[in-house]
């Protein structure tokens, strides 16, 4: 519960700190503490999104969203499915990075290289790249004029734990 002072200001209470006050445009979370997954958290991610609506995330088209989304754990056996010229490493020892690369391919080329020589610098080995798959006719002409392509890579780290592989995506990231 929210303490007020006699103005009304929230005080600083628990967790709550003033200080990390800004502007924001809505979260939700849904997470099962036994870390099992479920679908009805994919469902109930989806309708958190839909109440968050209101937050004034369509742009002037009216049809151009904000990009919101659900992100959910490493879809595993898809991605065994849809990779089938990558050997994938057991789950856990292999990461996934979701990259939004310009459309002109001389820029988006830079940007592969980078991202792929950061990997290496990091102890990563890289795995490859994945086209994901989009519909852009479902997209609003505000947002079809500056959309991104949108690609996957995949590394792995054999040389370290799991605390260390988290620790490195999170440098990498």
């Amino acid at each position: 519960m929210l303490r007020r002072n006699a103005s009304g200001v929230v005080q600083d209470t628990g967790l709550y700190r003033s200080a990390h006050e800004h502007d924001s445009c809505g979260f939700g979370c849904i997470a099962y503490l036994d870390g099992d997954p479920r679908y009805e958290a994919v469902t109930q991610g989806l309708e958190i999104l839909k109440n968050l609506q209101h937050r004034g995330a369509v742009g002037g088209d009216s049809r151009t969203g904000d990009g919101a989304g659900i992100m959910i754990a490493v879809p595993d056996e898809f991605f065994r499915s849809s990779l089938k010229e990558i050997d994938l490493p057991v789950p856990g020892t292999y990461a996934v990075g979701s990259v939004f690369l310009p459309p002109k391919q001389q820029t988006a080329e830079q940007c592969r290289e980078v991202i792929e020589r950061q990997a290496r610098n990091q102890g990563f080995r890289f795995l490859c790249w994945r086209e994901v798959p989009v519909q852009s006719s479902c997209l609003g002409e505000l947002a079809r004029s500056t959309e991104p392509d949108v690609l996957q890579f995949f590394l792995s780290c054999s040389d370290a734990d799991r605390h260390q592989f988290a620790q490195k995506l999170y440098v990498m990231r």
